[in-house]
């Protein structure tokens, strides 16, 4: 106990003293004590934080990893290997869906990871989740794919804060969907079902939890790549293309975020008491066809109308490409109910950034498009006329 006390009080004489004493390995050995000694102090680690983020491998994952390095240590979990990631000091560990099935499982390699270069306290542990999506693979569905799987990854981290004595948080991304649509709408009742299943874990857990539902999620302005879609049917999929696919009238209002103020507001949003959802969007709400406008880098563009039933129809024959369900669904029910088709209120998201308003991309975006062609409406009705007759060729056939 008094070397303790010496060596924290005197820690370059206690070693200097060791150094004259011993041979160069055995100084090299003693270094490695006095610096796990310095890690896992808990007067010297007080406050210290580790973030645990499943799904590292998406799209914006990067953002937020980035984010929580600034405040702590961050652990990322993939089924991917991120093992040559290109963020430095991220801790990665790869686990497949039957893993994640296991929350026993999951804390124990976690611990595992975190105790490879010695003990380490740390005062609190956050569960980030990113796991989720519109289409489930074949061998799952929607509802494991954002509600089960996730739900097991959060029992996982509170057994592994248990395990380690430290406080616990969690949070994660939704849809922007699970406000808007019906219950006509599958992935958005599924993600509906999910937000409040992940807050009442919170409440059995007795921890602080924030849920963020983003529509168009908004990439760093000054990257190449600036756009992130939080849905699949996004303006970005057409901003080098000559032709605009506008689904519906094209005047559905959506508020794009960036992601610094989603993850922003996901990270503060953990050091505040209680469960929460909260509509992730900015200020600024622009319709479908500004949208485009704005996005496209080219000059001149065609503005085509897509029918709702036609759109219907490229989902049935290709499910994963451009257009996805629940966001023809969400579209065609702001169309359909001008109640929907309003601007959301931010205002619980605004107190989430406590310091600062979310950004507003639009003085960023300024139109690139001088010339717009639209073609005439009558195209669409001898498309739709089209149709309707090849299915009742097809009933006659069948």
């Amino acid at each position: 106990m008094n070397n303790i006390t010496h060596t924290a009080r005197h820690p370059i004489r206690y070693f200097q003293r060791a150094s004259s004493q011993h041979s160069l390995d055995r100084k090299n050995t003693f270094f490695q004590r006095l610096q796990n000694f310095y890690s896992t102090s808990p007067s010297l680690t007080s406050g210290r934080k580790l973030f645990v983020i499943s799904g590292s491998g998406a799209t914006t994952a990067r953002s937020l990893i980035l984010k929580a390095l600034k405040i702590g240590d961050v652990i990322g979990l993939s089924s991917k290997d991120l093992k040559k990631s290109e963020v430095p000091g991220l801790k990665f560990v790869q686990l497949s869906s039957e893993d994640l099935k296991n929350p026993t499982l999951i804390a124990k390699k976690i611990q595992a990871r975190i105790t490879e270069q010695g003990e380490i306290h740390y005062e609190k542990i956050s569960a980030l989740n990113l796991i989720g999506g519109a289409l489930a693979p074949k061998d799952s569905s929607l509802e494991i794919l954002n509600k089960d799987l996730p739900s097991r990854f959060f029992r996982g981290i509170h057994m592994l804060a248990e395990n380690m004595n430290s406080s616990f948080a969690m949070g994660g991304v939704s849809s922007i969907a699970a406000t808007i649509s019906s219950s006509d709408c599958k992935y958005a009742s599924v993600k509906r079902a999910a937000d409040e299943a992940f807050c009442e874990l919170g409440e059995e857990f007795g921890a602080s939890t924030t849920i963020l539902r983003p529509g168009i999620i908004l990439e760093n302005f000054s990257s190449e790549e600036r756009l992130s879609p939080g849905h699949d049917y996004s303006p970005e999929q057409f901003s080098n293309k000559f032709i605009h696919m506008l689904v519906g009238s094209g005047n559905q209002l959506q508020q794009p975020v960036t992601v610094d103020c989603l993850f922003d507001a996901l990270l503060n949003g953990l050091d505040i008491p209680g469960q929460r959802v909260v509509n992730a969007v900015s200020d600024k709400a622009l319709t479908m066809r500004d949208l485009f406008m704005r996005f496209s880098r080219r000059k001149t563009v065609i503005q085509a109308g897509v029918p709702y039933f036609l759109a219907e129809h490229a989902v049935d024959i290709a499910p994963r490409g451009r257009f996805q369900s629940y966001a023809i669904q969400m579209l065609k029910e702001q169309d359909m109910n001008p109640e929907k088709n309003v601007p959301i209120c931010n205002k619980d998201f605004s107190e989430l950034l406590t310091s600062k308003k979310p950004i507003s991309f639009e003085e960023f975006y300024k139109p690139q498009v001088d010339l717009v062609v639209s073609p005439p409406p009558y195209l669409a009705h001898l498309t739709q006329y089209s149709i309707n007759l090849f299915e009742k060729i097809k009933k006659h056939v069948i």
